[in-house]
């Protein structure tokens, strides 16, 4: 059974999978590279930790909680207002400049977007937040009366495909310019896009 983690520990693995990560795959990655890199003994990794892949597994997981937490939190100041945009640029934005600040981090655990198991938990996030957004405004979902499934796969994955290309670009762009992008292709059908039909530009909320 995997005992409390110390931060300071933590840490130290922490830096050492991402800089291991940085040059190999998670599977030409050892326990012993890990516990070597981070100056601790396999004794303390096993004390918190039952592999490798529960090693990394726990990383994706803290990661998921930080980017849950930003990107919702602005839709509790909807409760009981008039409706505003479903989803809320304010939290998605400093889910960004988190991303990009932390981008060796986000690199090594998406091996830069080839593994796509952070691409699905941030889809459930955007999809739980459109949920939210859409329930404290009193707002019936309908997807252009398209079936649930197939409507809300095309929504949340447009989305999330902007970010995913970000991500595995290397995080060139702003935050402000991903929103920018994200906005624009959530606000107009492809044809409007494809044309450059467009009929404005879509404001963005700042960092």
């Amino acid at each position: 059974m995997a005992g409390k983690r110390n931060t300071a520990t933590e840490t130290k693995l922490q830096q050492a999978i991402t800089k291991l990560l940085s040059v190999k795959t998670l599977d030409q990655v050892s326990v012993s590279d890990i516990c070597r890199e981070a100056g601790i003994n396999r004794g303390t990794f096993y004390a918190h930790y039952i592999d490798k892949y529960d090693f990394f597994d726990k990383q994706i997981d803290s990661l998921v909680a930080v980017l849950s937490q930003t990107i919702l939190e602005p839709v509790m100041e909807l409760k009981g207002t008039t409706p505003h945009e479903l989803i809320p640029q304010e939290g998605v934005l400093k889910a960004l400049v988190y991303v990009k600040e932390h981008y060796d981090l986000v690199a090594a655990l998406t091996q830069r977007g080839t593994n796509m198991q952070l691409h699905e938990h941030v889809q459930d996030i955007i999809g739980e937040l459109l949920e939210q957004s859409a329930a404290a405004q009193g707002i019936k979902l309908s997807f252009g009366g398209l079936p649930e499934d197939y409507g809300r796969e095309m929504v949340l994955s447009g989305i999330t495909a902007v970010m995913w290309l970000w991500i595995k670009k290397g995080c060139v762009e702003s935050p402000e310019e991903i929103v920018r992008i994200v906005w624009t292709n959530k606000s107009y059908s492809p044809e409007e896009l494809l044309t450059g039909t467009v009929a404005q530009e879509i404001p963005v909320c700042q960092s």
